[in-house]
This record gives structure tokens, C-alpha cells and sequence, in this order.
């Protein structure tokens, strides 16, 4: 798991420097920009990306905290300063990270009034939204919480490492007028993701002790693909770049896009991006927790023979009552569709 981490960090550190994507849009002299309009007006008969040097980009987002609310110098304790960025974050508070390497590009005008193109790339993509409940309970622990529902609704997060082969064509169908569209085949190296998560975690005052511990409801569902093979993890990075090539799992999206001249000055556009899905059934497996739980805490009665009598049994009770199952089964994931829309004024 170490290796995974390692490979996805470096990849991210890799690209830091790298232009942001979403600049491009609307940037007619880079065909680039096709990928995140597919109508977008071009002005040259054919491009050529070189592989590995045109199209890369990293974007890095975070809603609800920034890391001078950590790291700033204001003479404020560190601690204080997480513990307030925690208290502000709501449950719709999020980190992304999307990196994009273009392997190869191409494309040429047909028609005058059509323009072709295709190529392949590579993309990391991943979102989380911050676990608020969690992070107060790790953060506080639960003596100040008494009575307080922690849930685990909050725990959601989806990682695609994935190849993308494309081709996309534009028509001008007047002159105000520019609409298009992109195929794509998906292959997923690694998946990670997890929602829908539901369960509480409550203590409350005690009848036969001074605390009771009630988890209620629970059910947590998590998937992976490609991150497993025959029970062990891989950790062979040049593993996943093989697979974003035509491997096991793969998928297909949509790309769509419109371009309207409103005057010769004002122009609108828009596209919807990756609609589509992937269907994974290769090196999957899937961990379900599902069950209730209620703990009073442990009387300890000395035993010669075992000691550890007590907490065995608790334990076996938890696995009794809470279990955790794992199972291999295939299963779709879809992709996380962006939306591009710009009104451009030219002067």
C-alpha cells in the first residue's frame, strides 16, 4: 500500500509545475484545448502533440481549508490552528487532485468545415470530501461529545488512474454556429472508491458502567480495482501504466460541446465532459461492515489462566455482530463528469 501511495504522490509531485488545465479553455491556438471543448473554433488544417511534451497539466483544489490556515505565521499555535480549521469545515468540503500526460495527439481538417482528431493520455483523478464527524472525534476524542452522534456518511472518496484513447470531430454548421463531440475507451489501471455510507457512533451515560458505546446502523461499502491480485497488493508500478493501455477493465464515454457566436464580439460555449462509465472485473475486491454494536466497557475480573479472557470475547462479539466481509465481485463505477461553460468578450 506504501508502493501505491508512493506512485500516486509521485505522479502528482511530478506535474506541480505544469500549467492548469481549465486555462486552456477557449485557447483556439492549442488543440489542447479540444479536449476540454469539443466544439471548440479552430484556425490551422492539422496538429501533431509530441509524446509526452504537449498536454500536461495537474490541477490541485481544496474547499474548505488552505494551507495558510495551517501553516501560516501568526504566532499561533499549530494545534489551535487545526482545530479551528476542523470546526469550519462542513460536509460539502473537499480536496481534488487531477493530473493529465498526453501520450500522443493528432488531428486534421476535412472538409473545411470538419476537423478530426484523436490521441491518447493518461490521467490520475481524485476527490474526497472531508470526513467532518470523523475528524472531530479523532481530533477530540468523544469525552467532550457525550450524547453526540458521530456519522460515518461523511466518509466518501474515488481515486481513478486510467488510460484514455479518444477521437472526437467538430463541424461548423454555420457561421455562428460550432458543435462537437468526442469518443473515449476508458482503461482503468486502479479504483478506489468509496459512498453511501451510512452509521453512528453515540456514548452516552451508563447503567452498569459509567459510559455506553452504541454504534447504530452501520454499513460502509468499499471497493478497489486493480490495487489487488491473488490477495496481495500490487506493488509494481509499472503494473498500472501497463494496464491504462487496453486492460482488463475498461469502459466508454462522451465528450459533447457548442460553440454560438452571439455577435462578432461575444461568444458563448459550453461542454459536458466524460459521461460514462467503466466496468471493473479484474483484480476487484470488495469490503462491506455492515451490523450494531453496544459496549459498556470491560469489567476486568483477574484470571490465572487468561487474562486477556475479557477482551477476547468483547472482540469476538464486535466480529459476531459488526463483520466484515470481502468479496471479488465485478462491478461499474462512473466517471466524475465535469462541466466547462465561458462567455467571452472580445475586444
Amino acid at each position: 500500500m506504501r508502493n501505491i501511495v508512493n506512485l500516486i504522490l509521485c505522479l502528482v509531485f511530478f506535474q506541480i509545475s505544469a500549467q492548469k488545465k481549465q486555462i486552456l479553455y477557449n485557447f483556439a491556438e492549442l488543440p489542447q484545448t479540444l479536449l476540454l471543448n469539443p466544439a471548440s473554433e479552430l484556425n490551422y488544417k492539422f496538429h501533431l502533440g509530441l509524446p509526452f511534451l504537449s498536454g500536461v497539466s495537474s490541477d490541485y483544489g481544496s474547499k474548505g481549508v488552505v494551507l495558510s490556515d495551517i501553516f501560516a505565521k501568526d504566532n499561533r499555535s499549530i494545534n489551535d490552528k487545526i482545530a479551528e480549521a476542523i470546526q469550519n469545515l462542513s460536509y460539502r468540503d473537499f480536496t481534488n487532485i487531477n493530473t493529465q500526460i498526453e501520450i500522443l495527439s493528432g488531428g486534421f481538417r476535412f472538409k473545411d468545415d470538419y476537423y478530426i482528431s484523436f490521441g491518447f493520455y493518461q490521467e490520475l483523478d481524485a476527490i474526497g470530501y472531508y470526513p467532518k464527524d470523523a475528524l472531530d472525534f479523532i481530533s477530540e476524542g468523544n469525552a467532550p461529545h457525550i450524547n453526540r452522534a458521530f456519522s460515518a456518511a461523511g466518509i466518501i472518496y474515488k481515486v481513478d488512474f486510467l488510460g484514455v484513447l479518444h477521437a472526437g470531430i467538430s463541424k461548423k454548421v454555420n457561421e455562428n454556429l460550432t458543435i462537437g463531440g468526442r469518443f473515449k475507451i476508458y482503461s482503468s489501471a486502479l479504483n478506489l472508491e468509496s459512498n453511501n455510507n451510512t452509521g453512528l457512533f453515540t456514548t452516552n451515560g451508563g447503567t452498569n458502567n459509567i459510559y455506553t458505546h452504541y454504534l447504530t446502523d452501520v454499513n460502509l461499502k468499499f471497493r478497489t480495482s486493480g490495487l489487488i491480485e491473488n490477495n496481495e497488493y500490487i506493488t509494481d508500478p509499472s503494473s498500472y501504466l501497463k494496464n491504462t493501455f487496453f486492460g482488463s477493465n475498461m469502459g466508454i464515454g462522451f465528450d459533447f460541446g457548442a460553440t454560438y457566436r452571439i455577435t462578432p464580439q461575444l461568444e458563448f460555449s459550453g461542454s459536458i465532459l466524460d459521461l460514462g462509465f467503466i466496468n471493473h472485473n479484474t483484480n476487484t475486491k470488495n469490503t462491506s461492515v455492515t451490523g450494531n454494536f453496544v459496549f459498556e466497557g470491560v469489567a476486568l475480573e483477574f484470571n490465572s489462566d487468561d487474562n486477556f479472557e475479557n477482551w477476547n470475547e468483547i472482540d469476538q462479539r464486535f466480529q459476531d455482530e459488526i463483520p466484515v466481509t470481502d468479496d471479488f465481485e465485478s462491478y461499474i463505477s462512473w466517471r466524475s463528469t465535469k462541466l466547462n461553460w465561458a462567455l467571452k468578450y472580445s475586444f
